[in-house]
């Protein structure tokens, strides 16, 4: 099967849940982001959202557990049992009375008990719980780590249930992978270490290494999100270096750790920022200085991607400002100041880098978003007319990239 990264997995679960009635399964190495990417599906629609971690569950616990209850019929007291449903199922049925869509998310599900399993399988595949059925504003899907039961995974050594044919039959199957590109950019959104993401991109293996590494513990994207967390906390409270060492020790591993600490405290090559092109020396001669074009080439592709993600970042947030100025007197223009900006932003993803790539992430980044300034600043760079990005953007909405 395909092997897709989170954006594409992202697209191809929506239109599963917006198309058909079939649950999605997501399959994945752990803390790739699955459950993360849910999450950002249920955000962007408005909807509710729910998650069932499968192997924490007990069996009987997802029906509810049975108990009895006093009614009054005829006058009379009787006792009958009747089921506590589970929170997050409870969770679904009051979404249904108050008329809102909610996504369920059932993650782990080939972790859990064979006697859970079955009883979750109903619920996933039949919407029945104990005689009570989920209505249609319910939307389902499952994820699961890999299993050596599927060719692309036969050297998973995941603690799993495996499923039959006639299970996995009832399942449209979503294959994730780790991809770099992705994570860099989702990292710098969520405002992750500069230096930890400057670290991976000059060690890409290292992102996610649970098939390469001998080590007990192995990284993830999760256990980089939250080196990069410590990172923080480390430079901002002066942390020993013993401390600081021995607590990622237990994230990433012996080894890498030590190869973190090292690139974090010696870091000879720092990316160059954004504020170094436009509030610099480049800006007042309105072109990139030769020393500085020089370092922006001889960049990887990885750091590159990077740097393009900040200058986008930046030059999104400039002109938004500028926009606001603008509009508040009819009469005032774009200042010379944010064209020179924008003049270097152009260079540099059209000519420095040199790479097509590269001006079409920036491109499709800006495509894709939901933010107005995003949009704005896209629809900004397509007006400029400059023929390089218009062919790229007329390619791209093609399908010819």
């Amino acid at each position: 099967m395909k092997k897709l990264n989170f954006d594409t997995t992202k697209e191809v679960v929506e239109f599963i849940l917006i198309s058909t009635d079939v649950v999605p399964m997501i399959m994945g190495e752990r803390g790739i982001g699955k459950s993360a990417l849910v999450n950002k599906i249920a955000k962007e629609h408005g909807w509710d959202f729910c998650t069932v971690d499968c192997n924490t569950l007990n069996p009987g616990e997802i029906g509810g557990i049975p108990y009895l209850k006093t009614i009054e019929k005829d006058g009379k007291s009787m006792q009958r049992f009747t089921y506590s449903p589970h929170w997050c199922l409870k969770k679904c049925l009051d979404a249904e009375k108050k008329n809102k869509t909610i996504l369920l998310f059932f993650d782990e599900l080939n972790r859990c008990d064979s006697n859970v399993k079955r009883e979750l399988m109903n619920v996933i595949l039949n919407k029945n719980i104990n005689g009570t059925f989920l209505g249609n504003n319910v939307k389902i899907v499952a994820a699961m780590n890999p299993s050596s039961d599927f060719d692309d995974f036969a050297d998973a050594e995941y603690q799993v249930e495996d499923m039959d044919e006639a299970q996995k039959d009832r399942f449209n199957w979503v294959i994730m992978e780790s991809d770099i590109f992705n994570w860099l950019t989702w990292a710098e959104k969520e405002g992750l270490n500069s230096l930890t993401m400057e670290f991976l991109a000059s060690n890409i293996p290292l992102l996610n290494n649970v098939k390469e590494s001998r080590d007990n513990i192995k990284t993830s994207e999760r256990s980089w999100e939250w080196v990069s967390k410590r990172t923080d906390y480390y430079q901002e409270h002066g942390i020993s270096d013993e401390i600081f060492l021995s607590s990622i020790t237990g994230l990433v591993g012996d080894s890498i750790a030590i190869e973190y600490l090292n690139f974090i405290q010696n870091n000879e090559n720092p990316l160059v920022k954004a504020i170094e092109i436009f509030e610099g020396e480049s800006a007042k001669r309105g072109s990139l200085t030769p020393e500085l074009e020089d370092k922006l080439r001889k960049e990887n592709l990885i750091r590159k991607h990077i740097i393009k993600n900040n200058l986008t970042y930046y030059m999104v947030a400039c002109y938004n400002k500028e926009k606001n100025k603008v509009s508040k007197d009819k009469k005032k223009k774009l200042s010379d100041e944010y064209l020179t900006k924008e003049k270097l932003y152009i260079d540099c993803i059209t000519d420095v880098f040199n790479i097509g790539d590269l001006m079409m992430s920036a491109l499709i980044d800006l495509n894709r978003s939901t933010d107005t300034a995003d949009k704005d600043f896209l629809k900004r760079l397509l007006d400029i007319k400059n023929d390089k990005i218009l062919s790229t953007f007329v390619n791209l909405q093609a399908g010819v990239i």
